[in-house]
Formats: C-alpha cells, structure tokens, sequence
C-alpha cells in the first residue's frame, strides 16, 4: 500500500497544471512595470519566468537560446534560484536578465510557478500570460506564435502553466509527501 500511496504521489506531480495568474495581478503589473527601461517605452515586453532547478525550466531555456532574443520587442528573462551556466546563457542569447531567489517570486512578482510566459502590452497591460505548450515537457514551444499574436492585437487562447512549483506552499499542496521538491527547498514561504 505504501509503494502505491508512494508512486501515486510522484506521478500526480508530473500530471498537474499549476496555478494561472491573473492579468490584473497589481503585483506581477507593478514588476513588470519596474523592469521596463527608458528605451521599452512604447514597445511590447516578454518577460520569461525560469526556475534553476526546474528541467521544464531549463527545456525553455534551450529553446530560448536556439532562436536568441527578438528584436521586435523588450525581452527579459526572470531566473528562479542561482544557477551561473543558465544566468550566462540567457545572457549571451540577449536576453536581459533578473536573478532572483525563489521567495522573492512570489514577494515581487506574486508568481508561484515556472515556467511562464508573460507578454505585456507598451501601455502595460498584460496581453498573455500562461504557459508555453499544450502538455508538460512538450516539443511544440509556442513562444514565438504567440508574441506574434500579440504584436497583431489577437487575443490567444492561454496555455496551461505547466513545470514546478516555486513557492514552498504550493510545493506542499502539490507535493504533501515531500517526495518531488524535499522538505528544504525556500524554506520560509
């Protein structure tokens, strides 16, 4: 029975979607807003969460780094915990980059999951936020369909948040046995 409740754990937490932010988030706008620049004014933002620790995460990372930054608008990436070969990375692909630790996801930009993308508007407001595929881990990364989409003013269908909990709460909703994220992962959430 315990090898059931066991498996049982760990396979729901590869299945899960996680939770989807609001557009109107004060929090998450007030970040994004934080982040611009003076040469981002009247340009469209993308902003990319990444978790270090996350191998949904460092999929998107790759794919980020194939295609490097656009230049048709602002693009940051926001890095989740401390890794110096991403950080590296995302920097020589062009992306603008914030490092951040994993309890100040959700105390700056009020986000709980990764990975996320969030496109905003030059008026700041958000135009998609949500995943980057249809199911976890999947080949068919649709950044590039839907920042176009933005650019066009076409609404999109928002993807699911698919990946890993960041916050130490959600790690334990999703995860009560504390088999995926261990009992020390951002221990003060």
């Amino acid at each position: 029975m315990a090898a059931f409740v066991v498996t049982g754990s760990l396979a729901s937490a590869h299945e899960y979607t996680l939770p989807h932010p609001t557009r109107t988030d004060p929090v998450l706008t007030s970040a994004l807003a934080s982040q611009r620049t003076q040469a981002d004014v009247g340009r469209f933002g993308v902003t990319h969460v990444m978790y270090a620790a996350c191998s949904c995460s460092k999929n998107i990372i790759e794919h980020l780094e194939a295609r490097g930054a656009r230049r048709d608008v602002t693009e940051h990436v926001v890095l989740v915990g401390q890794d110096a070969m991403l950080a590296r990375r995302v920097t020589r692909a062009g992306y603008q980059l914030h490092n951040i630790e994993p309890l100040e996801l959700k105390r700056q930009y009020g986000l709980e999951a990764a990975p996320l993308l969030i496109i905003d508007e030059p008026s700041g407001a958000i135009a998609y936020i949500g995943g980057y595929t249809t199911h976890k881990q999947g080949l068919d990364i649709r950044d590039n369909a839907l920042i176009d989409a933005a650019l066009a003013q076409s609404r999109s269908y928002e993807l699911p948040v698919l990946g890993c909990a960041v916050s130490r709460g959600l790690q334990r909703m999703l995860d009560p046995l504390a088999l995926k994220y261990g009992e020390d992962s951002n221990r003060d959430d």
